[in-house]
């Protein structure tokens, strides 16, 4: 479900061995899963690329702010 709802949103293409962390809210914006997506078979996002890292629950939205992205 979640490669689905990911590639009917977005144009999420990458090289094979590619990765990136997509952070999925839940309606309320409270909750959150992560999850990290390895490139494997090109073209979209596919169940099998996906791997769970976590789910996050907070007292609040859950925004870009909400991580620290640093180096």
């Amino acid at each position: 479900l979640i490669a689905a709802a990911v590639n009917a949103e977005f144009n999420s293409t990458a090289t094979n061995g590619e990765d990136a962390l997509l952070i999925i809210n839940d309606t309320s914006g409270t909750s959150a899963s992560m999850w990290h997506w390895v490139q494997a078979g090109g073209g979209e996002i596919s169940a099998g690329e996906l791997t769970l890292i976590g789910l996050i629950n907070a007292n609040d939205t859950v925004t870009t702010s909400s991580f620290d992205f640093g180096p």
